[in-house]
């Protein structure tokens, strides 16, 4: 049986933001708070460069000279989380619980901080600490990303009603959220339930516009449901923005040549040929030639 693969997406802005403070009123009687800070917004600056190592250095160095600074230990944990997805270790997820958790004696009624702390035991692989962080998220906010990784997990763990929950109430919390879409629909085209996918897939459509990835696994539905024309709709929708994709090029070339449109299959058949393509490609290039050999069988 497929396992959905837990992935680690780290929800951070485009770029940290810097605590003010008015320095003249505190410097006098919190000097160390003001260092804290100071050595807070340098930590964020070196994220913001690219510097992720450097910047947990320096984040560290802001908790341990004030203590309560929670948001220094909760950036902390949020560029170890970074970290431990694009380093593949899980020290970094280690470290980044104690952070969180440090922070979360101080603020426990933060949700990013309750949403961080489980993707720091996802990434551990620790699901049943995993599933009660987000749960503390969800229960101070409606919290789409924690929703959606509970359901990554259910879905991990086989419990595939707790999983079809977890993604509808993803939806209903963040409707922008398009992996949440994405989820559900291919939890449904796994049972078969391809009226409830569709249904899906054009909320996706409707909320998130901007991913293609909708328009392509919608026009997948209509294609294994021989509804050729809307599967052309679609895939010719998307490429209008993503003229460049070979896989929906692909996808559009193949739903003309079933539809019996053999000139425009032909057409987007060469173009798919002449495109760039990775060693993931290689399959459908293959796939490609043979429906052109059938095509000019045809003609003969």
């Amino acid at each position: 049986m497929h396992r959905f693969k837990l992935t680690t997406f780290c929800l951070l802005p485009f770029k940290l933001v810097f605590f003010v403070l008015i320095t003249g009123l505190f410097f006098g009687c919190y000097p160390e708070r003001v260092e804290s800070i100071s050595l807070m917004n340098d930590g964020i600056q070196k994220y913001n460069r690219g510097s992720l190592r450097a910047a947990t250095r320096l984040l560290e160095r802001s908790a341990t000279r004030d203590p309560s600074n929670h948001r220094a230990m909760f950036y902390r944990g949020l560029i170890l989380n970074e970290l431990g997805r694009s380093e593949e270790s899980p020290h970094f997820y280690e470290d980044a619980v104690r952070a969180l958790q440090d922070s979360l004696k101080l603020a426990s009624d933060d949700a990013e901080t309750h949403y961080q702390l489980g993707v720091a035991y996802t990434g551990l692989t620790q699901y049943s600490s995993a599933l009660s962080a987000y749960s503390a998220a969800v229960r101070i906010r409606p919290h789409g990303e924690a929703l959606y990784r509970s359901g990554l997990i259910h879905l991990e763990e086989e419990r595939y009603n707790q999983a079809q929950e977890s993604f509808r109430e993803a939806i209903k919390a963040k409707p922008e959220l398009g992996l949440s879409y994405t989820a559900l629909s291919q939890l449904y085209r796994r049972f078969k339930k391809m009226s409830a996918a569709i249904t899906v897939l054009k909320n996706a459509i409707e909320n998130d516009p901007e991913d293609l990835g909708h328009f392509r696994d919608l026009g997948e539905i209509y294609a294994s449901l021989q509804q050729y024309s809307k599967a052309v709709e679609l895939y010719e929708k998307a490429l209008e923005s993503s003229s460049s994709n070979s896989h929906l090029t692909f996808l559009l070339a193949e739903a003309y040549y079933k539809m019996g449109d053999r000139q425009s299959a032909e057409i987007q058949i060469k173009k798919f040929i002449r495109m760039r393509h990775t060693r993931a490609d290689r399959l459908l290039v293959s796939k490609a030639k043979e429906l052109l050999r059938e095509l000019n069988k045809k003609r003969k």
